[in-house]
């Protein structure tokens, strides 16, 4: 049995985005230690570039890490975007923490 909706779902969704063509998000996965998201990019143009990550979801804090998700730098953010400098050919790690509803 089917239980009719008033909801709406929206045309398109994207859990994270760049605004930038040079800046590729290679990877989106479940933090090692907690139950927050990694996402991993780069440069793949040679050009060092401003970008911003635009986030699907609420978040209260984003950090930049090295390889092994050790955070090393808070970023600002507002309103579930995040801008960020990534220099030439340059990988970067990013750090969202959350927590998983489960209603």
């Amino acid at each position: 049995m089917r239980i009719p909706s008033e909801g709406a779902l929206k045309d398109e969704y994207s859990f994270v985005s760049c605004d930038r063509e040079n800046v590729y998000i290679e990877a989106v996965k479940k933090a090692e230690d907690d139950n927050g998201c990694i996402v991993r990019l780069y440069d793949a143009y040679d050009m060092e570039t401003d970008c911003t990550l635009t986030f699907g979801f609420d978040f209260d804090s984003v950090y930049v890490c090295d390889i092994m998700e050790n955070r090393l730098q808070k970023i600002a953010e507002k309103d579930n975007k995040v801008k960020l400098r990534v220099k030439n050919f340059e990988r970067l790690v990013v750090a969202v923490p959350c927590t998983i509803d489960k209603a």
